[in-house]
């Protein structure tokens, strides 16, 4: 999947063509919309379906015999199996346009490339005479799994009886009283914007270069919150002093860096509105 994303973000960013909604909004109805939110990169080619079907290409290929029994399985214990366990046939309404934020070429040939990528890896990785051995790999890992997740409840345990390592400090104390409720609408829930639960970020930096790390929480739907570090664990909020507040729009990520270089960090907010 690694192989995928690099992949497929190289392409966007190498051929960098304008997402539906631009040309539709341009030049045939500028009131048009997509049925779920346009992500703000490049449209050529698509993430979900590059990513989704070299994961099924190589997946069809190292778990095929794994499938099987677990089909075996289910037939015995007298639960009807899927019909089959060929990872690709539940790609069938992969993209085919996506919901309006690809055009139905790129669906087509990001599905091609999906594929590619997925078959090269397994030509290199895993040559089809050493496919026996997946299985084997894959039970030593999940025991593998058991033995760590065994190890670090018991050393957490351990953790414990020798006393904490952190103190939760309370808002009262802090000062931080930030909060990023989402609270859906007839207008605005999961369907029409699907990165709504994602979080915007907060970003952490020094804005008066007093030495202290001062705090910055982007809000999706609300107000952003910039913090001033006092010293010793306690903030004030400047936000509405700063006129930092985030405006209108749903906010999706931040970061602090000195754009201008005049010695001070500048607060970068990218947000997309609807």
């Amino acid at each position: 999947m690694f192989d995928a994303f690099i992949s497929c973000w190289d392409e966007k960013f190498k051929t960098n063509l304008i997402r539906p909604i631009t040309v539709i909004n341009d030049h045939v109805d500028k009131n048009w919309q997509p049925y779920i939110q346009t992500p703000p990169f490049p449209e050529f080619t698509s993430g979900h379906a590059v990513i989704s079907n070299a994961a099924a290409t190589v997946l069809t290929a190292c778990l095929e015999t794994i499938m099987s029994l677990l089909m075996l399985l289910k037939f015995l214990s007298g639960t009807k199996p899927v019909v089959s366990n060929h990872f690709m046939q539940l790609l069938q309404t992969t993209e085919q346009g996506h919901g309006g934020i690809h055009y139905p070429e790129t669906a087509r040939i990001s599905i091609a490339q999906g594929k590619e990528i997925g078959n090269y890896v397994l030509k290199t990785l895993y040559q089809r005479q050493q496919l026996n051995k997946i299985i084997p790999m894959i039970k030593h890992l999940f025991f593998s799994c058991l033995l760590f997740i065994f190890s670090a409840v018991t050393a957490q345990a351990q953790l414990t009886n020798t006393g904490k390592q952190f103190t939760l400090m309370p808002e009262s104390i802090t000062g931080v009283d930030f909060r990023n409720d989402i609270v859906e609408t007839q207008t605005m829930f999961l369907y029409v914007y699907e990165y709504l639960y994602v979080g915007a970020g907060v970003s952490v930096g020094d804005i008066n270069n007093d030495g202290l790390p001062d705090l910055y929480f982007t809000s999706t739907l609300a107000s952003n919150k910039l913090y001033l570090n006092l010293g010793n664990f306690k903030f004030k909020d400047i936000t509405e002093s700063a006129g930092v507040n985030g405006g209108v729009g749903i906010k999706t990520g931040t970061t602090m860096v000195d754009i201008n270089n005049d010695g001070y960090l500048d607060i970068l907010v990218c947000k997309v509105r609807l």
